[in-house]
């Protein structure tokens, strides 16, 4: 029987397309929203009313967005609501995490999410409830800040932590 080499390199570019066809998926940002402002000049959006913002694995609603494009800068968006809420999923569709603030600003570029004012921040059944909440949704670290914007301030931050007492 005869080896056909075209057909096994078609075979191996098409096991590539659809991996970074995966991969540009999971990197994809979607906004949907009542209304949307495009500011040509700037390369700047102002989405209002109803906002669902998508990235992977990571939902975000809010009632204003703002994305920020610059090629100078990294990309990010800055969510307002009362409150703007986030859930991030597993690829077995989990919630790893979830939080609500007052407002969050959104490094997609850095996989950080900051949250701010009233925040109340969920992760694996703890929940966590400051002024100011930094996660990395890769390496999944946590700061947690009071109102005075240091870690190591007067103010204490509150912690619930979920005990399983299996």
């Amino acid at each position: 029987m005869k080896k056909n080499p075209y057909l096994l390199i078609s075979l191996i570019l098409g096991l590539l397309l659809s991996c970074s066809a995966a991969v540009a998926q999971e990197n994809r940002l979607t906004v949907q929203s009542d209304t949307i402002k495009y500011h040509a000049n700037n390369g700047n959006s102002v989405f209002e009313g109803n906002v669902v913002v998508n990235r992977g694995r990571l939902n975000l609603w809010a009632d204003r967005v703002e994305l920020f494009q610059n090629e100078q800068e990294n990309d990010y968006i800055v969510a307002d609501g009362s409150p703007v809420r986030y859930i991030e999923r597993s690829e077995d569709g989990d919630i790893i995490t979830q939080g609500k603030s007052n407002q969050s600003i959104y490094r997609y570029d850095e996989d950080v999410i900051q949250l701010t004012g009233n925040v109340e921040f969920e992760s694996d059944g703890n929940i966590l409830r400051a002024h100011q909440v930094i996660y990395n949704t890769e390496s999944r670290e946590v700061h947690a800040f009071s109102d005075s914007g240091s870690e190591a301030s007067g103010d204490r931050q509150r912690t619930t932590v979920i005990i399983d007492d299996n």
